[in-house]
């Protein structure tokens, strides 16, 4: 019973950014530490300042995503807010069941640059790299996380707008978010991304004498 309580008082609307925040945290952090265990050579040692940047992010990611689903799933209050955005606003979302979710999944695909740039910038602002440098690193791998995004998303947030009610949602997302960031970290660290076009630029180099 105590723990029933603790629960909902969680997933409460006065709590509820804490707990999708803190959730957030947590599945980055876990995301990072097993791509690093997945992807470790023998003798590798482990990154923890590498792991902590990811963690840090979720201060940042969790609050986004907890303002982007009562944006695009909460109450009539936001009414005004929706009203900014024409595809957001109150007739936007009007329809059979299924088709407010599949327009719900198309935003979300349409806003998924906004947070995967958010983490990749971010990552390279925390590693001390200067903002043109970080918004370069985007650029080059933003084809590889926009294919990501593209692959899971849709599928995963169809079961979650069609299915889960508002509270669960974030939480929801945060546990396939695990899988998630294990690919968001490999390609966040994987120095390798975008070479192939950035070598193209440079145009042929002469062979080694």
């Amino acid at each position: 019973m105590v723990v029933r309580r603790w629960i909902s008082s969680l997933f409460s609307t006065r709590f509820l950014l804490y707990t999708n925040t803190i959730t957030s945290c947590t599945m980055l952090c876990a995301g990072d530490a097993l791509q690093q265990v997945i992807s470790s050579d023998e003798g590798t040692k482990f990154d923890r300042d590498r792991t902590g940047r990811m963690t840090a992010m979720g201060l940042i990611l969790g609050p986004m995503t907890h303002a982007w689903y009562k944006i695009n799933g909460g109450p009539s209050r936001l009414h005004k807010i929706r009203s900014l955005f024409k595809l957001l606003d109150g007739y936007a979302f009007r329809g059979s069941r299924t088709l407010v979710a599949v327009k719900k999944i198309v935003c979300d695909v349409g806003v998924a640059p906004l947070f995967s740039s958010t983490t990749i910038t971010g990552m390279a602002l925390l590693e001390g790299k200067s903002v043109s440098a970080a918004m370069g690193e985007y650029r080059q791998k933003f084809w590889h996380l926009f294919l990501l995004d593209l692959s899971l998303w849709p599928p995963v947030q169809f079961l979650n707008f069609f299915f889960l009610p508002p509270s669960f949602r974030v939480v929801y997302v945060n546990c396939v978010v695990l899988a998630y960031n294990c690919c968001l970290s490999y390609i966040k660290h994987n120095h390798t991304l975008g070479d192939a076009s950035s070598s193209e630029t440079k145009g042929p180099q002469a062979p080694p004498t």
